[in-house]
């Protein structure tokens, strides 16, 4: 119900009022000035060409809660009183600003740049608009500004309207990209292949071992006794037989996934660090993995119908083979990076601990079988 009323409050209250109740709800977190990396004339030149007038004031607030750097929402007046929102995004990937990444057989984050740099045809329906992409250092640092979407929609919620909405949209979005790739190129996405998958259980076996000489933690504690038979079940020939490898977003999640205010069948989708070559069912795993059976099901049964070529059973079996290992991925990359940062993060152990419960409920499933 509550959820239900926030939809309407937002649908139709002007983005005017909208950004002042924000900036109301969150002024104990607002920074006077802009955050670092980021200067003056370049935010009043953009208000310069698309609002007609010069900068007065910039504030901003840190929204990417486990990162010191990340995300920051910018939160801009004119000379003359108009109000515009940003997002700046100071993105830096190497061992020292995010240890999970040593030893992780893909580097996240160029993705995101080729993606942004190349927006065109169908995709760029669903990106919100670039007004600056910029490659600091090669493969390692870029800064964006980006529209901030939550002007006009709403982060997707943990309600079987939303969740099934977004997975319904899921498979146009995969066409999108599909089409895309084939002007933009696919030399800068992830590999999502055999080679990764293989390369993956070595980076998760060596931090399940570190992870569980520090913390008692139950669910990790069964993945590893059950290692030999999750690692041979996650290698078998019959998952890469039925495997289709194409275009993904690679992190298909609510945090990620914005639905306009007005008209629930458009979207937004943001954080493209992850897109790469991969199994559509691996996006659908994103969506899904914080959510009932119930839901799941009839998630999983509208992406079959929009999809073709597998039987259902073959869709439930892939479906369950990416659910296993998703899970896989974020608990090995969430333990070493709670390890390794001097800057730990509260629900950390919690999510860990969600995440090794889905590896161990999509291996029982498989082995059912």
């Amino acid at each position: 119900m509550l959820i239900a009323l926030r939809k309407l409050f937002r649908k139709f209250l002007p983005a005017r009022l909208n950004y002042l109740i924000y900036r109301y709800r969150l002024r104990h977190r607002i920074v006077k000035g802009p955050p670092e990396g980021l200067d003056l004339r370049t935010l009043n030149e953009l208000c310069l060409d698309h609002l007609g007038e010069s900068l007065r004031h910039v504030s901003h607030v840190h929204i990417s809660y486990w990162k010191s750097f990340g995300a920051f929402r910018l939160l801009l007046q004119t000379e003359r009183g108009q109000y515009w929102s940003l997002i700046y995004k100071n993105a830096i990937y190497d061992p020292a600003h995010i240890p999970a990444l040593t030893g992780l057989p893909i580097l996240p984050g160029p993705p995101e740049y080729f993606v942004y740099s190349h927006r065109q045809g169908a995709l760029a329906q669903y990106l919100p608009a670039v007004y600056l992409c910029l490659e600091v250092t090669p493969g390692r640092h870029y800064q964006y500004l980006l529209e901030d979407v939550m002007q006009e929609y709403r982060k997707v919620q943990y309600d079987s309207t939303d969740i099934l909405n977004a997975a319904a949209e899921l498979p146009a979005l995969h066409r999108a990209m599909s089409e895309w790739s084939l002007v933009a190129g696919q030399d800068h996405l992830l590999r999502f292949d055999r080679e990764f998958s293989t390369a993956l259980l070595d980076y998760v076996r060596g931090n399940l071992e570190r992870y569980l000489q520090q913390t008692a933690n139950k669910a990790v504690s069964e993945i590893y006794k059950l290692w030999p038979q999750i690692s041979e079940l996650h290698q078998r020939q019959e998952f890469y037989d039925i495997r289709t490898i194409r275009p993904i977003h690679g992190d298909y999640n609510t945090a990620n996934i914005y639905i306009h205010v007005r008209n629930m069948r458009r979207i937004k989708v943001i954080d493209w660090e992850w897109a790469g070559l991969g199994v559509a069912h691996a996006d659908l795993v994103s969506l899904l993995k914080r959510v009932g059976p119930e839901t799941q099901q009839r998630a999983l049964a509208s992406f079959c119908e929009q999809v073709n070529g597998l039987s259902l059973d073959e869709h439930k079996r892939l479906y369950r083979w990416c659910q296993l290992e998703r899970g896989l991925l974020d608990v090995a990359f969430l333990a070493k990076q709670q390890m390794e940062s001097p800057r730990k993060v509260d629900w950390v152990p919690d999510y860990i601990q969600a995440s090794a419960q889905q590896v161990l409920y999509a291996y029982q499933e498989l082995v059912r079988r």
